[in-house]
């Protein structure tokens, strides 16, 4: 699955263009501030080419998209809607590490729904509401 992208597109004249490379730095801040860390790398990917992420501007830089490419950034973003389980495959065996240091062996595990955490809406959102605190038209 290909992760979440937000993409702002405008058509104008140059300051437009300077609103909405500060509308998607802005968006790159608010989604990176209010992405869940684990590790940190879904929230270090966000916007960065060099991690996985995307920041690309158009020619005339009135096209942007900001967002990742990190396979779960999908499921982190709108959860996973019903529970699954996992099997083991070639050693007829699963094992993992908890929290604590313990390490736990099982053939199925039963993994529970997950509810989205929707940083990437929450910082459109954001975003919208910082856009539309500039000034109109040239000034900024």
């Amino acid at each position: 699955m290909v992760g979440k992208v937000r993409e702002f597109n405008t058509r104008g004249p140059k300051w437009l263009a300077d609103r909405v490379m500060r509308g998607a730095l802005k968006f790159k801040e608010f989604a990176k501030a209010g992405c869940p860390v684990e590790k940190g790398d879904l929230r270090e990917s966000i916007g960065n080419p060099m991690k996985e992420g995307i920041f690309d501007v158009s020619p005339k830089g009135l096209s942007i998209k900001v967002g990742t490419t990190i396979f779960y950034a999908g499921i982190v973003e709108e959860g996973i809607h019903t529970a699954y389980v996992i099997r083991a495959k070639e050693r007829g065996v699963l094992a993992w590490v908890d929290k604590a240091g313990n390490v736990h062996f099982a053939h199925k595990v039963r993994h529970p729904a997950t509810k989205g955490k929707f940083f990437m809406k929450k910082a459109a959102a954001e975003t919208r509401q910082f856009l539309q605190k500039l000034p109109p038209g040239g000034i900024a």
